[in-house]
Order: C-alpha cells, then sequence, then structure tokens
C-alpha cells in the first residue's frame, strides 16, 4: 500500500571533524602555516587574525578554514566543516592545528564512505585523487541518503514496518 511521501526528519551525526581526521603525525608544525600561494596566505591569516582578536590560538584549536575564496565570499572559520562541493572536494578546506587541508581519506569519512573501498576502487579505476575528491564533494552523505531510500520506499509500499537496514561507515 502507498502513502503519502515525507521527508526525512533531522539526523544527528555524532562524530566531530576531529574525530574523523587522520591521527596527527607530529609534523605539523613542519607545514606551512599559511598555505602554499597568496590567496591561502591572506586567508589563513585573516583567519589566524580573526581568531587571534577572539582570543583562540588556531594552533591549538582546530578551525576549518576556506584558504580558496575571494575576499568578496570570505565566511569566518568555524570548528564544523562547511558544506563540500565539487570544488571544495578537490581544493580541499585547511585545518588550522594540522597545518594542511582534508586528505581524501578524511572527506570519504566526513561524508560517511569507508574510505578504503572508496580509494581501492578508485585507484582501479584510474581517478585521480582531485577527480575523487569532486566526487565525495558532490555526494551526500550516506546516512541522509539512507534515510531518503526508506522513506521512498515507504512511500512507494514497498516497506511495511521497519526501515531498510542501509548501515553506514561513519556516524
Amino acid at each position: 500500500m502507498r502513502s503519502e511521501f515525507t521527508w526525512p526528519g533531522t539526523s544527528t551525526l555524532t562524530a566531530t571533524v576531529e574525530q574523523l581526521l587522520d591521527p596527527p603525525t607530529g609534523n605539523e608544525a613542519s607545514n606551512p602555516k599559511y598555505g602554499t600561494n597568496a590567496t591561502m596566505r591572506d586567508n589563513i591569516q585573516r583567519a589566524n587574525l580573526e581568531l587571534t582578536q577572539q582570543g583562540i590560538d588556531m594552533d591549538k584549536c582546530l578551525y576549518v578554514i576556506d584558504p580558496h575564496t575571494s575576499a568578496k565570499f570570505w565566511k569566518r572559520p568555524t570548528t564544523h566543516s562547511p558544506c563540500l562541493t565539487k570544488s571544495r572536494g578537490s581544493a580541499r578546506f585547511w585545518l588550522s592545528t594540522r597545518r594542511r587541508a582534508f586528505n581524501t581519506t578524511e572527506i570519504c569519512r566526513l561524508r560517511g564512505f569507508d574510505p578504503t573501498r572508496l580509494i581501492r576502487s578508485a585507484v582501479k579505476a584510474r581517478v585521480s585523487p582531485q577527480q575523487l575528491g569532486a566526487f565525495v564533494g558532490n555526494s551526500v552523505h550516506t546516512r541522509i541518503m539512507g534515510k531518503l531510500i526508506n522513506s521512498i520506499a515507504k512511500a512507494a509500499g514497498l516497506l511495511h514496518g521497519g526501515d531498510l537496514n542501509l548501515s553506514t561507515h561513519a556516524s
């Protein structure tokens, strides 16, 4: 029996950005603090100035910074991952305490993908890290997609009672 489609309710993702990152290497201090080009340097310095004025040391507290944006579209640094898009999947957000951008493994985790399986498949298919980043950046988190599929299946009368077992990698 079909029913009216309803959008899934809100979903709380329990992992913090810090929990989804690879462990620190211990070499972070040797990474360039302000990136590798003029735009990155300007934006990361701007973020550092804003945080310092608030009494925050960006080397001690993790902040996510968009180092590639123009001054017109500047956004304040945040403790959460901003929305990944195709362009921000390949040109990554900067992690203040790590002095580097998100890596491919980390953006896979942000979207709920199993990075080992996804990267292995990408290597076999000869997909570059930039292409994989664009793919992941352009995707929807697996938990959100699972909730949407469940709602569609219920509305189509394909699911009676509980939910489909659509387990995901990340929380």
